[in-house]
């Protein structure tokens, strides 16, 4: 059976849609909220068949390092104490040090926080 993005977000919990979906080369990283927790996965989509996998290589570094920016954005617009505060930071110097502006990615900043 293949794995497909698709059947990533059929995996949540009912009810549950991903509040952010962001890619960086062939990564993909959803965000969501579920009761009061925040959770991520990334993956890896193939371009050709969209089948997804987990496993990652050296080539990946960078992708994964400008997911992570936009996942600590994220996270940083969601939780309301010290964590959210410093995601925010590490948002910023690993977009800072990459090289791009994490506003581009159109995260809404009127996400709600949660306590």
């Amino acid at each position: 059976m293949k794995t497909t993005l698709n059947a990533i977000e059929m995996t949540l919990p009912d009810g549950i849609q991903p509040i952010a979906l962001a890619g960086s080369g062939f990564l993909r990283a959803f965000v969501w909220k579920s009761e009061d927790r925040c959770q991520f996965c990334i993956c890896r989509e193939d371009p050709e068949t969209g089948d997804i996998e987990t496993s990652f290589g050296p080539g990946d570094v960078e992708h994964v390092a400008r997911l992570m920016a936009v996942v600590a954005n994220v996270f940083s617009r969601t939780l309301r104490d010290e964590l959210g505060d410093d995601l925010g930071c590490l948002a910023h110097c690993l977009s800072s040090s990459l090289g791009f502006d994490i506003n581009e990615y159109g995260m809404s900043k009127q996400t709600t926080k949660m306590q």
